[in-house]
C-alpha cells in the first residue's frame, strides 16, 4: 500500500515538475482540485505515510528530546557553528520531511563554512505551542555554538519571527542571523499581496482557502494582529542581520516586504530578494529555474556570518 501510494505522490510531482512545471501546476490546482485545502492535507497525509529520511552517506543523523521537544542533529563533520531550521506546512505538518533534510544536505555542500543543521520536530498543534517549542531549541541551541543561524519557510517563518520578537522583549539571546523562504507573517490574512496577487499565485491563490482564512492554529486568537501571532505586524528593533526571499506574484510577498520595510526602518542589516515567476517555497525544490541563484544567496549569507570572527550572538 504503502508503494502504491508513494508512486501516485511521485507520478502527480512529476507531471507538474517538467518544463511545463508551473502551467501543469496551475492546471492541477485550480481546474482539476476542488478543495485546494483538503487536497494539500491529502498529500501532506500521504507523505508522511511513505516519507522516510535516508541519511546520505558522510552524514551523522541524532534525534534529541529537550524538555519534550524533539529535534534532529544533522551533520557532516562536527563544527561550532549550527543552522536551526524551522520548517512550514501550514502549522499543520507536525514531522519534518525529507525535503527539509534534502535542503540541509544542499546548503551543508555548498556553504564554504563547517555547520551542523537543527531541525525541529514541532508537534503543537494550537498556537503559541509552535513558538514554544522553538523557543526550548533555542535555549538549548544558543549556547552551545559558537555562531547560530535561524531558517524558516512558510509557516516556519511566522514561527522564527514571532518566536525572536518574544525572545528580544524577554531579553533572552538572539541568533547570529535569520534566513525567511515565502515567510507567512501575517495570519489576520490582511497585507495588500493577499488581493493583488490573488490571480497570480498558483499554490496558494486563485481559490480560497480555509488555511489562509482561518488558520486552525490560530483560530481561537481572538486579537490575529497580535505581532506574537501575525509578526508583519512586529517591530524589529534590536534584530540580527536577516535574508528574505519570495517569489514575486506570491500572495505572501507583502508579509515578507512589510517586515523588511520595519527592519530598515530600524536600521536593521536587512535584504530582501523577489524572484520573478516563482512559487511560494521553490527554494526546497531544485526543478525551478531560480533555486541555485537563491539557494547560493543563503550559502553566501550563512558564509559571511560564519566567517566574521567579529560577529557575536546577541
Amino acid at each position: 500500500m504503502k508503494k502504491i501510494l508513494k508512486l501516485a505522490i511521485i507520478c502527480i510531482l512529476c507531471t507538474s515538475c517538467s518544463a511545463l512545471t508551473l502551467k501543469s501546476m496551475d492546471i492541477l490546482l485550480n481546474k482539476i482540485v476542488i478543495d485546494k485545502a483538503r487536497f494539500f492535507k491529502v498529500i501532506d497525509f500521504g507523505s508522511e505515510l511513505i516519507d522516510t529520511v535516508n541519511k546520505k552517506r558522510g552524514y551523522t543523523l541524532k534525534k534529541f528530546s529537550y524538555k519534550n521537544v524533539l529535534f534532529y542533529n544533522y551533520k557532516k563533520r562536527d563544527s561550532k557553528n549550527a543552522v536551526v531550521y524551522v520548517h512550514g506546512g501550514g502549522f499543520m505538518v507536525n514531522y519534518v520531511d525529507s525535503l527539509r533534510f534534502s535542503f540541509a544536505e544542499t546548503i551543508i555542500e555548498k556553504t564554504k563554512a563547517d555547520f551542523e543543521v537543527v531541525l525541529v520536530d514541532m508537534k503543537g498543534t494550537k498556537y503559541p505551542e509552535q513558538q514554544d517549542e522553538v523557543n526550548v531549541v533555542l535555549d538549548y541551541i544558543l549556547p552551545k555554538y559558537s555562531k547560530v543561524i535561524i531558517i524558516g519557510d512558510s509557516a516556519g517563518g511566522n514561527i522564527v519571527l514571532s518566536a525572536l520578537l518574544k525572545r528580544r522583549d524577554e531579553k533572552k539571546q538572539l541568533p547570529n542571523g535569520i534566513v525567511l523562504m515565502s515567510a507567512w507573517a501575517d495570519l489576520s490574512n490582511n497585507v495588500p499581496s493577499r488581493r493583488t496577487n490573488f490571480n497570480k499565485d498558483i499554490l496558494l491563490g486563485k481559490k480560497p482557502i480555509v488555511l489562509l482564512d482561518d488558520n486552525p492554529y490560530a483560530r481561537k486568537v481572538k486579537d490575529k494582529r497580535n505581532p506574537y501571532v501575525s509578526p508583519v505586524y512586529g517591530d524589529y528593533y534590536g534584530f540580527p542581520k536577516t535574508l528574505l526571499q519570495c517569489g514575486e506574484d506570491e500572495v505572501l510577498k507583502d508579509d515578507s516586504a512589510l517586515v523588511y520595510e520595519n527592519m530598515k526602518e530600524n536600521g536593521i542589516d536587512a535584504k530582501f530578494e523577489i524572484y520573478k515567476g516563482m512559487i511560494h517555497a521553490f527554494q526546497l525544490y531544485p526543478i525551478f529555474s531560480k533555486t541555485e541563484q537563491a539557494v547560493k544567496s543563503i550559502t553566501n549569507f550563512l558564509e559571511a556570518i560564519y566567517c566574521d570572527k567579529g560577529t557575536n550572538n546577541k
